[in-house]
């Protein structure tokens, strides 16, 4: 389980499902036992308040829930509109409800992060990882940077095609640990489209394309709107 602080008053966590086979939760208790899933979402704040210094009393929250591949989910929190802990079981209720199969079917619609054969290794045996996103606007580049909690820094670039008037967000793994860097991906086709995964694409817009930002483009796109 991932959690990453959106800003002050909100926190996303990203969740497997091995996650929820730990704690012997189902998507079916969202359905069926709403006890079961209220110490779900304490355990999540109670996590958040350990690992990033977050707090809120779980009387007024706000939430979001959104389906991810192989039957995961991201779960955004959130105390700046007043709504209960009971609304927010019956929200996630209603979300899955209207989503359905979504969660099964996440994997085959958004082929955008594939298992270990898209991760390359280099001639050192270490784990190397490229992700090149596509943009139509510069607010959808901001918008998906905002995913990302303030606390982490992404090795990126963006750059702009200024014929097609397109932008291209390249991500590479620097420091940061597989797991983050997928879990960071797994929100991005939701703002918008993997065009690459190798770095011959990436030596493209170099080449081709007008540098908008050089280092930590996530960090500094996210402030942009």
């Amino acid at each position: 389980m991932v959690i990453q602080r959106v800003d002050d008053n909100t926190i996303r966590c990203l969740v497997t499902k091995e996650d929820m086979d730990e704690r012997g939760l189902t998507i079916d208790d969202f359905f069926e036992d709403k006890d079961k899933a209220k110490m779900f979402l304490k355990d999540i704040v109670k996590q958040a308040h350990e690992e990033i210094g977050y707090s809120s009393d779980m009387e007024h929250m706000a939430m979001q829930v959104m389906p991810l591949p192989q039957n995961g989910l991201a779960i955004t929190l959130s105390d700046r509109v007043d709504f209960n802990i009971g609304e927010m079981i019956g929200q996630i209720r209603s979300i899955l409800e209207e989503t359905g199969e979504m969660i099964g079917q996440a994997e085959s619609e958004s082929d955008n992060i594939e298992e270990d054969e898209d991760i390359q290794e280099d001639t050192n045996k270490k784990r190397v990882f490229y992700r090149v996103y596509q943009f139509d606007r510069l607010d959808s580049v901001s918008e998906f940077c905002k995913t990302v909690s303030e606390d982490i820094t992404v090795k990126s670039q963006l750059f702009k095609d200024e014929i097609s008037q397109s932008y291209y967000l390249i991500i590479e793994k620097g420091r940061l640990s597989m797991k983050k860097l997928e879990m960071i991906c797994l929100l991005a086709p939701e703002y918008g489209k993997l065009v690459a995964k190798d770095e011959a694409f990436i030596n493209h817009c170099r080449e081709h394309f007008k540098c908008i930002i050089k280092k930590s483009a996530v960090k500094v796109a996210r402030k942009f709107i």
